[in-house]
């Protein structure tokens, strides 16, 4: 799974919740509620980026265990 909401008023969002370390690599572009684009990138279980537009949201934005930040 790459995103999954967070049930809470602030309309938070995990990225990599479930996300299999190691196994697979891979870069994405979503939409979000509130108006939000998340893009990222995972490679050999390392978080390579997070972009959050607009750029207000990046504090809704939670790092799940499935990609660790380097």
């Amino acid at each position: 799974m790459l995103m999954a909401p967070l049930d809470d008023d602030r309309h938070r969002m995990v990225v990599f919740p479930t996300w299999p370390d190691y196994s697979w690599d891979v870069s994405f572009k979503l939409h979000a509620p509130l108006n939000t684009v998340v893009e990222a990138s995972c490679v050999c279980g390392k978080l390579q980026y997070l972009r959050v537009t607009p750029p207000s949201r990046s504090k809704d934005i939670v790092v799940g265990p499935g990609c660790q930040s380097p």
